[in-house]
């Protein structure tokens, strides 16, 4: 068995134990190949905040740089992909970009969104969109204050995921 696979079982075992998630609210697996292994993590319930998944998984992650350039060596490698399965998201996406949507023919101009967010599309960036958090004490786990991306879907994603783990601190 290799060490990737190992460390997938870990993972499980681990988000299991500590937190009581199961394989269907956070797959986990481990994919192999020949220069290397990844592990996909995918969050399947929207109730399971991708910060806490986040910390039990980054000490599995081992990525060997090239000291001179700081390129991706080849060989040797695991890394980790970590996300929310399209699914599971996708509701919670859908109402913030349908706001996003209503100011990105106005570029600079605000929109207020739940979580004490506010978003706007940058008017000197082509598609970049910017928000920022305005109320509340900000939660410890990867909370964004501020939030720039390309692409309002993409931006409405990383609000949605914000909130999610913005709730998860607040219980």
């Amino acid at each position: 068995m290799s060490n990737t696979v190992q460390a997938a079982a870990e993972i499980r075992a681990t988000l299991k134990r500590e937190h009581g998630w199961s394989r269907r609210q956070v797959s986990v697996r481990a994919d192999l190949y020949s220069m290397g292994s990844t592990i996909h993590v995918t969050i399947m319930d929207v109730s399971v905040p991708i910060a806490v998944v986040r910390s039990v998984v980054e000490p599995f992650e081992h990525v060997r740089h090239c000291e001179v350039t700081g390129e991706i060596l080849c060989g040797g490698n695991t890394h980790v992909s970590l996300d929310y399965s399209p699914s599971a998201i996708e509701p919670l996406v859908a109402p913030i970009d349908a706001l996003l949507a209503t100011v990105a023919a106005d570029p600079g101009a605000l929109v207020e969104l739940q979580g004490g967010w506010i978003a706007m599309k940058d008017p000197d960036a082509g598609e970049y969109w910017r928000a920022w958090r305005t109320t509340g004490e900000l939660p410890e786990l990867d909370a964004r204050a501020d939030i720039y991306c390309w692409g309002r879907l993409f931006c409405a994603k990383q609000i949605a995921i914000a909130n999610i783990n913005a709730s998860a601190v607040a219980s």
